[in-house]
C-alpha cells in the first residue's frame, strides 16, 4: 500500500457504528449539527493548534472531524457552502488562524451540515469553566439521533434515539477497547488478509477511510474559501 491512512480513529469504535446505523433506520436526512468546543486556555500559547505551518485553526485542526463525521455516519459529501463565518485569532501574528468557525453546508442529498468549531470557547458567565464538547444531532425525517463525546467514545458516550416522540438510549463500548486500538486492530487484520489472499486492497475497509479523508480536505478548502481565504498548500 502506498497511501497513509489518515488517524481518525473514532469512526471505527462500535459505538459510532451503531449510531450511524440508527441514523440509516429512520429515513433521508434532514440536517445534522455537530459541536466540537474547547474552552480558551485549553490549548496553551504555542501548541500546534496555534500554528499557521503545521495546520491550526479551527475548521482545520478540530473541525476536519466534524467534516469527517458526516461522511461516515451517512455517506454524503457537501457540496455547497451556504453560509461561512470564522472569528480570527487576535493574537499578533496569528491573524490568518480561526479560533471559532460556524459553517453550514449542504450535503449530496439536499440536507444541511451544520458546524461550530471553537478553540477559545469563553468561560460560561464569565468566570465559570466550560468542559470541552463533542456531540452531534441527526434530524431525519423519521426521527433523531444524538451522541455526546463521540470522539472519545471509549470513556463515555450516551446515543439518544428519538422516534414516534419516544426516547431511548443506548451505548455500545464492544470489548472495551478503546478507538485507537480499534483502529489498530482493523488495520492488522486487513493487512493479514490481503497477505494470506483472502482480501484484495480494493476491499480494505481502511482504504475506504483514505477517501474519506482526501474528501474532508476538500471541505475544509471549501470552508476556508469562504471565510479567511485559502490555506496555502502544506499547511
Amino acid at each position: 500500500m502506498d497511501q497513509t491512512l489518515t488517524c481518525i480513529q473514532y469512526s471505527f469504535h462500535p459505538a459510532l457504528a451503531l449510531a450511524r446505523e440508527q441514523i440509516a433506520s429512520l429515513g433521508p436526512l434532514v440536517s445534522l449539527d455537530i459541536c466540537i468546543t474547547f474552552p480558551k486556555g485549553f490549548f496553551p500559547a504555542g501548541d500546534i493548534r496555534w500554528s499557521y505551518e503545521l495546520g491550526g485553526g479551527a475548521a482545520l485542526d478540530i473541525g476536519c472531524h466534524a467534516f469527517h463525521t458526516v461522511l461516515f455516519l451517512t455517506s454524503q459529501r457537501p457540496k455547497e457552502a451556504v453560509s461561512v463565518t470564522s472569528i480570527p485569532s487576535k493574537v499578533p501574528g496569528l491573524e490568518k488562524l480561526d479560533v471559532c468557525t460556524d459553517a453550514q453546508l449542504r450535503l449530496e442529498g439536499g440536507g444541511l451540515l451544520n458546524v461550530h468549531a471553537d478553540l477559545e470557547q469563553p468561560p460560561l458567565l464569565g468566570f465559570l469553566p466550560r468542559l470541552p464538547t463533542m456531540s452531534f444531532k441527526a434530524v431525519c425525517q423519521k426521527g433523531e439521533v444524538a451522541m455526546d463525546h463521540y470522539l472519545a467514545p471509549s470513556i463515555t458516550h450516551t446515543i439518544t434515539v428519538t422516534e414516534h416522540g419516544k426516547e431511548r438510549i443506548a451505548r455500545d463500548y464492544g470489548n472495551g477497547w478503546s478507538a485507537q486500538r480499534y483502529q489498530l486492530e482493523t488495520f492488522v487484520t486487513e493487512i493479514k488478509a490481503v497477505r494470506a489472499g483472502r482480501l484484495s486492497e480494493d476491499g480494505l475497509e481502511t482504504r475506504e477511510r483514505i477517501d474519506d479523508s482526501l474528501s474532508t480536505l476538500r471541505t475544509i478548502d471549501m470552508v476556508y474559501e469562504q471565510s479567511l481565504g485559502p490555506r496555502a498548500v502544506g499547511s
